[in-house]
């Protein structure tokens, strides 16, 4: 059976539509983007060679990473060896432990830099969820747009699980009500998440199944 011919206006059809498509981007400033490679120099080690193979080389810049898994299974360990070697590649790293449980000299021993000889680290135990998300968001909107290369800036958060509500820090005698911290999550991550690309920034978020 002979191909079906092509009518004499699809080409000028197909032209129109992309005409159409760039006078909405430039109307609604929405920017067509060409995706650049990443190379070797870009990825960002784990300190685990196993979990680096697993993810094709470690992870790198402008996404958000989660560790997760039952308890004493080596998602902490997994957060300081990552910060130890953001420290080797000059990357600045804000630490935001919401468990508390933070043992110093087995940190030490994986690599971190507590001192003030070493200021790549930035060690806080946030009150509540939004305190810790207010400084990230803030950072991000500080930094200057960066596509690709190593990350401006790498946030740890230990643990996902343990991040309160202000109505929770207000009022401990009531029972923790997962949907209202489900709906912190989704609001302060649904305006970080674009600029964690734009800025070319990472974030581990450490998470405990439940």
């Amino acid at each position: 059976m002979p191909a079906k011919k092509k009518s004499a206006d699809e080409a000028p059809k197909k032209k129109s539509v992309l005409e159409l498509i760039k006078s909405l981007e430039n109307k609604q400033d929405i920017t067509h983007v060409e995706l650049k490679q990443r190379t070797p120099d870009d990825f960002l080690s784990t300190g685990c060679l196993s979990l680096d193979l697993i993810l094709g080389g470690g992870y790198f810049g402008g996404r958000i990473i989660q560790f997760y898994g039952e308890a004493h299974t080596g998602k902490s360990t997994t957060g300081y060896t990552s910060a130890a070697k953001l420290h080797e590649q000059g990357v600045l790293t804000q630490f935001f432990d919401y468990e508390g449980t933070t043992d110093k000299t087995y940190a030490m021993r994986l690599g971190m830099r507590f001192d003030n000889k070493h200021p790549l680290l930035r060690y806080y135990r946030p009150a509540h969820g939004p305190e810790g998300y207010d400084m990230m968001l803030s950072v991000l909107q500080g930094l200057d747009d960066q596509e690709g290369g190593l990350p401006q800036v790498c946030f740890v958060i230990d643990t996902i699980a343990q991040m309160p509500t202000e109505k929770e820090m207000a009022d401990w005698s009531k029972a923790t009500q997962m949907a209202q911290r489900a709906a912190m999550h989704a609001t302060w991550m649904g305006r970080i998440k674009t600029l964690v690309s734009k800025k070319n920034v990472a974030i581990i978020a450490i998470n405990q199944v439940r």
